[in-house]
């Protein structure tokens, strides 16, 4: 597995998207999909840990964002160029596709769609956690260290492109807040 990075830098941009060579090409198990390697410039917070000993209560949740999206007509990960992107730039479609969303704070009830249409909570096939390690979101989380956010990854195969990729969740303490954020897949 990769290790996924962002820099403390500013919120409002994310850097350009970075090229990722994909081992064997595009098809395979699930399994030979790596993690896409961001770059997304993007202040990391302090939180509290993860696991049987608890500090205090978990970061609420903060922000959503399609990361990347996948597929076997691409040829690989997309890296979306903004956070709030609105459509992918490439063209999507094939036997396999995948989205990929970061999620910074708790959340308790993720919800994604496609298509207009509610997913089974099976279609959410890997959850990564998130952490900062000198200044920066990383993931896989080096043991020790703090738990921020999640990385969501969505399987769509057997879904057809063009079509809106949507994702919501609530967070699971004070402000008890839900934020969305969706996509177009061209």
């Amino acid at each position: 597995m990769k290790m996924i990075c962002f820099s403390a830098a500013a919120i409002a941009a994310l850097s350009a998207v970075v090229a990722m060579a994909q081992p064997g090409g595009a098809s395979g198990s699930l399994q030979s999909i790596e993690a896409p390697n961001l770059s997304m410039p993007v202040p990391a917070r302090a939180a509290k840990p993860q696991g049987a000993q608890t500090f205090g209560s978990a970061p609420a949740l903060s922000r959503l964002a399609v990361a990347a999206v996948y597929s076997t007509k691409y040829g690989g990960w997309e890296n979306m160029s903004s956070i709030g992107q609105a459509a992918t730039v490439g063209q999507h479609g094939g036997a396999q596709l995948r989205v990929l969303v970061q999620e910074i704070g708790y959340g308790n009830n993720p919800v994604g769609s496609y298509a207009g249409g509610t997913l089974p909570t099976a279609k959410n096939y890997q959850t990564d956690p998130i952490c900062v390690v000198n200044n920066q979101y990383t993931s896989p989380c080096p043991a020790g260290y703090t738990v921020v956010g999640f990385y969501r990854y969505y399987n769509l195969d057997g879904f057809t492109a063009p079509g809106t990729f949507s994702f919501q969740d609530t967070s699971s303490n004070a402000p008890w807040n839900t934020l969305y954020t969706k996509i177009y897949i061209n």
